[in-house]
């Protein structure tokens, strides 16, 4: 008897992957006859590159404060170099 039970559920498994793969078979076929299926990716494609392109903006705001600070920082030791300059001349004479 549990041998026939067993025999039975191995076929049923059987039965059951066939089925998952038709399924799985059918799910593909319906989703290529889909007319909004090449939209829905071109959506999802121009979603992602919407944050890529917010991304990279704010990526060069942050670089030209960059930019900015250093340009400054580069102004301030050019302007202490030449009051050293100065000052290093006035106390050798």
């Amino acid at each position: 008897m549990t041998q026939e039970t067993d025999q039975d559920q191995r076929r049923r498994i059987v039965d059951m992957e066939k089925d998952v793969a038709n399924f799985e078979d059918l799910q593909g076929k319906v989703s290529k006859l889909n007319p909004f299926h090449g939209i829905n990716f071109l959506q999802v494609s121009f979603d992602e590159t919407l944050i890529k392109l917010a991304n990279a903006e704010q990526q060069v705001e942050d670089l030209k404060l960059q930019l900015d600070d250093a340009l400054s920082a580069e102004d301030m030791v050019v302007r202490l170099t030449e009051r050293n300059l100065v000052l290093g001349e006035v106390c050798h004479h």
